[in-house]
């Protein structure tokens, strides 16, 4: 079956992560070569890193640069390179690919793993790679089942799906990493290195696995989007599987998000990371406070699950919908807690 996704064309641009694994460097190391802290903002923007650099504040910065001294922007800018093991003066290296690399990080039935955040060092040189080929453009997805879904959106029985192969669905992770995941969505690769460089500066840990997907959903006439003329985007995108190593480092995660993620027209400031969502969508497969109890629908195909998100109470005539439109696919119903703004997607609100 064709499903649109060929995750395997994926394969090439997880190279962009490799460099989380090579030349650590002390942070007390990195410290000591502050003498030119103009050169760090410099460092840090051909990263694509510098809006991180506005998330510490000043007693995080002076930790990590064990200062006392008043924080500079450029110290700032100092102590994110710091945070993630790079020099000062470190030049991003030529985008290049390690085919042999790149498939020895793939796990099947987990995703592409991306290392510890703790020990994530010199992650993005070869960003470049990464953004070019997420952000290609995405035709509708050429699979049997894919008009007959894109028809349950418009009458608005789905507000959308993503299709994920089995083969790479983060399921075992999943279910065995005891109440501290948050499988995190998006289409923007810089957003996915800022995001992931956000939460290394902050001293957040953990794991994280990069699952490709392709997103299927209804456009909010508010967003004001401007990549798509019709009110269903078809989208490439990812999630990044985080499983943290401790209960804090995970309740660290949506105050992050909701700070310098998201946009919002109730107030002045604009989201921090790059490409932001008015809705960022993320989920625990296991209670947790401050997110809200929701509906997974999974619809079960050969080689690939397409996975929707209803209201509780919607669920059952959803779930009856399904079944009539699509007799001979397999629907299971499973529980989920989502993040506050994409639950207020799903009643219909756009921010």
């Amino acid at each position: 079956m064709q499903t649109g996704i060929s995750f395997f064309s994926f394969r090439n641009i997880f190279a962009s992560f490799i460099l989380w694994l090579v030349c650590s460097a002390s942070q007390a190391e990195q410290a000591n070569q502050l003498a030119n802290l103009d050169e760090a903002t410099n460092t840090l923007n051909k990263l694509h890193l510098l809006p991180v650099a506005s998330t510490l504040t000043d007693q995080q910065a002076m930790r990590i640069l064990q200062t006392s001294k008043p924080i500079t922007g450029s110290m700032r800018a100092a102590a994110v390179l710091s945070a993630l093991g790079y020099g000062i003066n470190h030049t991003p290296n030529t985008p290049s690919i390690d085919n042999n690399l790149v498939n020895s990080l793939f796990q099947p039935s987990q995703g592409y793993y991306l290392g510890k955040l703790s020990n994530a060092v010199h992650p993005f040189d070869t960003v470049n790679t990464l953004y070019q080929l997420l952000n290609m453009p995405t035709a509708a997805p050429e699979w049997e089942n894919a008009k007959e879904l894109e028809q349950l959106i418009l009458d608005g029985t789905l507000t959308g799906y993503n299709l994920v192969h089995k083969v790479i669905n983060g399921h075992d992770l999943l279910s065995a990493c005891a109440g501290l995941c948050i499988r995190y969505g998006h289409s923007d690769a810089k957003h996915a290195v800022q995001l992931i460089g956000m939460l290394i500066a902050h001293g957040i840990e953990g794991q994280s696995w990069l699952i490709p997907k392709t997103s299927v959903f209804q456009i909010r006439q508010q967003w004001q989007d401007e990549k798509s003329t019709s009110t269903i985007r078809h989208a490439q995108e990812y999630d990044i599987l985080f499983v943290f190593s401790t209960a804090n480092d995970k309740s660290l995660f949506q105050p992050l998000i909701q700070r310098y993620a998201k946009k919002n027209k109730q107030r002045s400031e604009t989201a921090v990371l790059s490409q932001s969502w008015w809705q960022p969508f993320y989920r625990s497969e296991t209670e947790y406070t401050g997110y809200h109890l929701v509906t997974r629908i999974r619809m079960s195909f050969d080689h690939a699950d397409a996975v929707s998100l209803v209201l509780n109470e919607q669920a059952e005539k959803v779930y009856s919908t399904l079944k009539q439109r699509l007799p001979s696919v397999q629907i299971s119903l499973e529980t989920l807690w989502v993040n506050p703004a994409f639950y207020r997607y799903l009643q219909g609100d756009f921010q």
